[in-house]
């Protein structure tokens, strides 16, 4: 049982295994950002060397800790290992991309000649108490590209994990203070949405840095509309397109549109959703591309063999998958390579390469849309 004020979090490969229990309360919100507030004056203060070190720290805490982020990621997205490591090991990167002179330049200030006996001075300053709202996809990369140049800059952070992977979020936290990230300039709130909504609301709260879905983004939007003073940045979702030309190498083609379609069970906001293809090799490209699409393996993402799918983040997910292609259907779809929902309480399909009984699989889908001139 859940109880009202708590998230539980499973493995979506293993629904009935825990990662864990994690207690939430909307008025936490009101003190995170208040020792945020608190901690701004004097983390502010600090030159841009000094938050530097720091952030070196951070860095040098997730790449001795990599492997448990890793394993975490695995455990709690369902994404496969190799995914999982390649992620843990974009924390790290984001802190040094971020500190090279050619970053750090643009926050440097400078001075433009006037006259001959004037000149003109342009001088940053940190901006405040920013919100950060975390995805479930990335749940440790993407918060943290939006935290570390925010914390460079001289802010303070309140950060708000997806309610679908709290355990990343309280790992990330808790690496955040073996780092030695001062009391009060990182904080972390755990919950649903109601959560969310208090924080990117709260009076006292400067900016928000929010990236996950456009209805979730427009509401964050719209709840902003009357704060022009407050920073809003919102990266939501994509429907990305491939344009194959009679001229492409077909095989490569094939190759880099089924894996950027399927990586992550397609859930990135980078994923080649749409793929359109010229005529003269579309009959060509679309069974290469049906049946390299039939092969891809799907079974839990520390499965050894490596496959190159794991399972949807959650049940809900994997029923939203296959009920918009029943939806593309009715609408004269055409299914040229059917996805089918495996796992608890649901028999696998023989016909694909379905690695496990358990957990919230979905085998890849292929529609064709009605042709357009």
């Amino acid at each position: 049982m859940t109880a009202a004020n708590e998230i539980v979090s499973i493995d979506p490969a293993r629904p009935s295994v825990e990662v864990g229990r994690f207690r939430i309360e909307v008025g936490a919100v009101g003190a995170a950002v208040q020792a945020a507030r608190a901690a701004f004056p004097a983390w502010s203060a600090r030159t841009p060397d000094e938050r530097a070190e720091v952030l070196r720290a951070w860095a040098a805490v997730t790449v001795r800790h990599a492997e448990r982020i890793a394993t975490l990621l695995t455990r709690e997205t369902g994404k496969t290992i190799a995914e999982a490591r390649q992620e843990a090991a974009l924390l790290a990167d984001k802190v040094n991309v971020t500190l090279e002179d050619r970053v750090r330049v643009r926050i440097a200030g400078y001075q433009i000649p006037a006259s001959a006996t004037r000149s003109n001075t342009c001088s940053y300053r940190p901006y405040g108490v920013m919100a950060v709202i975390g995805p479930f996809n990335f749940p440790a990369h993407l918060p943290n590209g939006h935290w570390v140049p925010a914390l460079y800059a001289g802010n303070t952070v309140v950060f708000k994990p997806s309610e679908k992977t709290p355990a990343v979020g309280a790992l990330l936290t808790e690496l955040m203070a073996e780092a030695g990230m001062p009391a009060g300039v990182f904080n972390t709130v755990q919950g649903r949405g109601d959560v969310a909504a208090a924080l990117v609301a709260h009076a006292d709260v400067d900016g928000v840095l929010f990236t996950g879905s456009w209805p979730v983004g427009r509401r964050i939007m719209e709840a902003n509309l009357d704060r022009p003073g407050r920073m809003v940045a919102l990266e939501m979702g994509g429907s990305n397109a491939a344009i194959v030309m009679d001229d492409a190498d077909l095989r490569q083609a094939v190759i880099e549109c089924v894996r950027c379609a399927f990586i992550s069970t397609g859930q990135r906001c980078t994923c080649t959703r749409r793929i359109i293809v010229h005529q003269a090799v579309a009959e060509r490209f679309i069974a290469a591309f049906v049946e390299c699409a039939r092969t891809i393996t799907v079974a839990p993402g520390d499965a050894d063999p490596a496959p190159f799918m794991g399972p949807l983040v959650s049940r809900d997910a994997r029923d939203t998958t296959i009920a918009f292609q029943d939806e593309c259907r009715a609408r004269g779809e055409q299914v040229l390579l059917a996805a089918r929902a495996f796992g608890t309480g649901i028999a696998a399909d023989s016909s694909q390469r379905e690695v496990s009984s358990e957990g919230w699989f979905a085998t890849p889908g292929v529609l064709l849309a009605p042709r357009f001139e």
